[in-house]
């Protein structure tokens, strides 16, 4: 007799499969996905393989809390918006191409012409 460790998944549900299990799908997706275990024998193998597979790995990683200031310190990280800086300028760059184009000008100019 086989077991869900035996048998690796096949086909395109393999993927959606293992991001199911990851929790990493959104609302929709995972609806889908929970639709399809319900009503398709194949995808439901699926998704107890990648069970079986990623408990034994999640088994060897030990729990740990995070401190309590940690989620708010993130969400100040993500929410904050970048500060504005000359090397995001689009104009400096601009600046800087158009000086660029400008010495290589000269400098084909230069090395085209005829000494005296």
């Amino acid at each position: 007799m086989t077991d869900a460790t035996d048998i690796p998944p096949e086909g395109e549900e393999r993927p959606l499969a293992g991001e199911y299990v990851l929790g990493v799908l959104d609302t929709a997706e995972r609806a889908e996905a929970e639709r399809r275990i319900v009503a398709e024998p194949a995808f439901a193998r699926s998704v107890a393989w990648w069970e079986e597979r990623l408990t034994l790995l999640a088994a060897d990683v030990p729990s740990a809390t995070p401190s309590e200031g940690l989620w708010p310190r993130i969400q100040n990280l993500i929410v904050e918006p970048l500060k504005p800086s000359a090397w995001n300028s689009v104009n400096l760059w601009r600046g800087v191409a158009a000086g660029a184009l400008a010495l290589a000008a000269a400098s084909v100019v230069i090395a085209v012409l005829p000494r005296p």
